[in-house]
């Protein structure tokens, strides 16, 4: 997602590429955030589902694979959860070093 972002950023020849107001940017980066969210959702569960099922005589989870999956969502939702504020106070910090106007810490 960020590559794509700074890779949007090094192609536009817009003069005003940060302005909120930019609905053109605007629609891009949404797209973006709504592929990579769904590309996160595949991803999880797939993983889950091999990890926690291994039964298919029924069509329904067991007690014990649907804990293990509960498990396995609410840990993949806890790492993004740390990632993202991880990455925004690393952000914030750097926004902070630069000078940047509203990024204080």
């Amino acid at each position: 997602y960020q590559r794509r972002v700074r890779e949007l950023h090094r192609n536009s020849t817009m003069t005003n590429w940060f302005n909120p107001n930019n609905d053109e940017l605007m629609r891009k980066l949404t797209r973006m955030q709504m592929e990579e969210n769904i590309r996160m959702m595949n991803s999880v569960t797939e993983r889950c589902f091999f990890n926690c099922v291994n039964s298919f005589t029924n069509s329904e989870l067991d007690s014990h694979e649907e804990l293990c999956v509960t498990r396995c969502t609410e840990k993949f939702t806890r790492s993004v959860v740390r990632v993202g504020r991880a990455f925004a106070e690393h952000e914030a910090l750097r926004a902070a070093n630069q000078g940047i106007p509203g990024s204080n810490p």
